[in-house]
């Protein structure tokens, strides 16, 4: 069975996808450590609460943090854009379990790893959207787009 061609293709592809995201979450933890030193020296100490929150944020929220951060003037704006982002999330989450009924936790984790621009485009997109399985398909395209994106940089 292991020689087989099948079998051998399943490993290849298994090995690919492990690939892929050791290479995404290499990107994010980069990311993360990146724009925590570019805070500390526009802000200065961050207190740990605020590192633990950029800690979770997905690829997308650290690339829009980076660009939002050349605003900031005090530590409270970054606390306000960071609360600002969960905020967001839970409320469009929200908005998906009423329409939607009650939606599995990884739904959960992947629309609060959207950029607020992505939310915004996922509200909008609410009206087409009348089940779990469209959802799925509507976030697994998000994630392929920024993939996509990322490696034309």
């Amino acid at each position: 069975m292991q020689e087989s061609v099948i079998y051998q293709d399943i490993i290849a592809e298994g090995r690919r996808a492990g690939r892929q995201e050791g290479r995404q979450e290499g990107r994010r933890q980069e990311a993360v450590a990146l724009i925590q030193r570019q805070l500390t020296r526009r802000l200065g100490t961050l207190p740990e609460v605020s590192r633990a929150q950029l800690a979770r944020l997905s690829l997308v929220q650290i690339e829009a943090l980076g660009e939002a951060l050349l605003d900031f003037g005090a530590l409270a704006e970054l606390e306000s854009w960071l609360s600002h982002q969960q905020a967001e999330g839970a409320r469009v989450f929200r908005e998906l379990s009423g329409q939607l009924g009650e939606l599995p936790a990884e739904i959960s984790e992947q629309v609060q790893a959207l950029s607020l621009e992505q939310l915004a485009l996922l509200e909008t997109a609410l009206a087409e959207v009348s089940g779990v399985n469209e959802l799925r398909v509507w976030l697994q395209n998000q994630s392929t787009a920024a993939e996509n994106f990322d490696q034309l940089q």
